[in-house]
């Protein structure tokens, strides 16, 4: 009977901790899909991305098609395809002899505008998101190693931190296109450098505040790791700030 007894109550606290856990979550959830605007919001993003996604796969033009008989036309201009339009892999995509319509006109060079911006839109969807997750992921792990650690850790950290808010973003920039050849991965592996120093501190204040909580000291009592009471305890009771600075990001 003893045995079945402390069977059932650590089953009944893994069950509490597993409610616990996952409430905040359903609480923000809930929150959100309450309010009309956030919703609004959501569906404007989501519309935005999947037409940036999707959207050339349907256009008559690639980012590259021009045509300087129909060079900087208005809007909902309707004009004949003077000649065959190759994908990048030469394969044919829109025939000489049709007609298409340029929704947003077309630019000095015959460039449809509209097809133009939805691949100029997944180039900065792509660079958005990366910087955003990875410079969020630097962030926390920096944050909170330097937060539950402290010490000289935290003072290493942070004094690295405020040396990197000192460098200027911008003659940096021009300095590394003059020494290597800019791309769109370069330029996020540069901005990611630049950008994870607010979702550190973010990070490490939270750290700060709840490392001396019970369940901490709980959890080291059981023998728990740093690793476990770093990113199984401590981060999902303090990564709400660095996900309104992903949002924003």
């Amino acid at each position: 009977y003893t045995i079945m007894a402390v069977t059932n109550t650590q089953l009944e606290a893994r069950e509490a901790a597993k409610e616990e856990f996952q409430h905040p979550w359903l609480d923000i959830a809930k929150r959100f899909m309450r309010h009309r605007l956030a919703i609004g919001s959501l569906i404007v993003m989501l519309l935005i991305i999947v037409g940036i996604i999707v959207g050339p796969w349907f256009s008559p033009f690639t980012e590259r098609s021009q045509s300087l008989r129909q060079k900087n036309l208005p809007p909902l201009s309707t004009y004949q395809i003077d000649k065959d339009i190759p994908n990048a892999d030469n394969t044919l995509r829109t025939a000489a002899g049709g007609t298409a319509t340029a929704v947003f006109g077309t630019d000095e060079l015959g460039r449809d505008l509209l097809t133009r911006l939805l691949y100029a839109g997944r180039v900065s969807l792509y660079i958005a998101f990366a910087v955003t997750l990875l410079a969020e992921l630097i962030g926390i792990i920096v944050g909170v190693v330097s937060g539950y650690f402290g010490g000289f850790v935290d003072t290493i950290a942070m004094r690295f931190v405020d040396f990197l808010n000192t460098l200027p973003l911008l003659p940096i920039l021009l300095i590394i296109t003059t020494i290597v050849k800019p791309s769109v991965n370069i330029l996020i592996a540069i901005l990611v450098f630049f950008s994870w120093t607010g979702g550190a501190r973010l990070m490490r204040g939270q750290i700060l505040s709840l490392r001396e909580q019970e369940y901490v000291s709980a959890s080291r009592a059981l023998g728990a790791s740093n690793m476990r009471i770093m990113f199984r305890h401590l981060v999902p009771n303090a990564i709400a700030p660095n996900i309104v600075n992903a949002s924003l990001a």
